[in-house]
């Protein structure tokens, strides 16, 4: 599956300019996140995971 991000009619990705606001642990995360979304049949292990 590829993920898609919104951007803005100026070329703005929001989704990774949110990501990128975040604390290091959260962009590891974030980034994973989406990782585990783009590998098909993965997602089960994102709901598994617990975060702190």
């Amino acid at each position: 599956m590829i993920i898609h991000t919104y951007r803005t009619k100026s070329g703005k990705d929001s989704i990774m300019d949110y990501i990128n606001s975040l604390t290091i642990e959260e962009q590891v995360d974030g980034l994973a996140v989406l990782e585990c979304m783009e590998r098909a049949g993965e997602l089960g292990r994102i709901l598994g995971k617990k975060f702190i």
